[in-house]
């Protein structure tokens, strides 16, 4: 039997937190620290990270993609959000007070830093074999603010090597919704088809809703994260394209793709 003929490989996307960086710190560890330097009392780390987890959540249904349907900066939305944060935690410090506006600009300040960021060893090599073929763009997808556009990525000096970066806050949607990826789709100039490669770590957000828009989802399991090994498991008939590292899946879009 023929073997199927090679799809042409234009366009990689990648998502950020947990496929090119994760975090240093805990979360909670960053909130605590950050409140006792500022003199004031704070819960554990983990039901920190608990009240932070509940506090994202409800601040997103609020003001939706980062506050892009409300007018709100980046520091506005990340405020009422860590605001929210401590609240859920059990500890209110006033909105409006010297005290809260002190540990808020701490927070703020360390996450515009390169400190609580590291970049995972294989990224740099696959964003230069990406780059080392002319006809591929590369490019960011991504449920996030514009602070992860405008600061972070530029701080990590990733941001060279993308041709695009799209953030939830300026397609004013958040995958798995269409409208982000066609709104990167515009700014890219790129096909959402079979020439598209996606890579993340969400079954929902970065592999199902991938295929289903006509592109090619990978999975990156960097974790043995437990979702996606039933995931694999539940589907091992189907051949999944799930990876533990981006030098694997280097491989495979070598093996499975004409790179040129």
């Amino acid at each position: 039997m023929a073997q199927p003929a090679l799809k042409t490989l234009r366009t990689v996307t990648l998502d950020c937190t947990g496929t090119l960086f994760k975090f240093k710190m805990h979360i909670g560890q960053i909130y605590c620290i950050s409140a006792s330097k500022c003199g004031q009392p704070c819960p554990d780390w983990n039901r920190m990270l608990d009240g932070f987890k509940k506090a994202y959540d409800l601040t997103c249904d609020e003001y939706r993609c980062f506050g892009a349907f409300d007018g709100m900066t980046a520091k506005e939305w990340w405020r009422e959000c860590v605001y929210r944060s401590f609240v859920e935690a059990g500890y209110d410090y006033k909105r409006e007070s010297q005290s809260f506006e002190k540990i808020f600009n701490r927070i703020y300040a360390l996450f515009g830093s390169r400190e609580p960021y590291h970049v995972f060893d294989d990224v740099t090599p696959f964003l230069d074999w990406c780059k080392s073929h002319r006809n591929i763009k590369l490019g960011v997808i991504t449920n996030a603010s514009d602070r992860y556009k405008e600061t972070v990525l530029p701080i990590l000096d990733l941001d060279p090597y993308f041709d695009f970066i799209a953030v939830a806050k300026d397609a004013r949607a958040m995958k798995p919704d269409q409208r982000i990826f066609e709104y990167a789709a515009q700014v890219g100039s790129f096909e959402l088809d079979e020439s598209w490669v996606h890579i993340g770590d969400n079954i929902e957000k970065d592999f199902l809703c991938v295929n289903k828009y006509g592109g090619n989802g990978i999975l990156l399991n960097r974790f043995d994260d437990n979702k996606l090994l039933r995931f694999a498991v539940e589907n091992q008939e189907r051949k999944l394209d799930i990876f533990e590292d981006l030098a694997a899946v280097e491989r495979h879009l070598a093996k499975n793709f004409i790179c040129k």
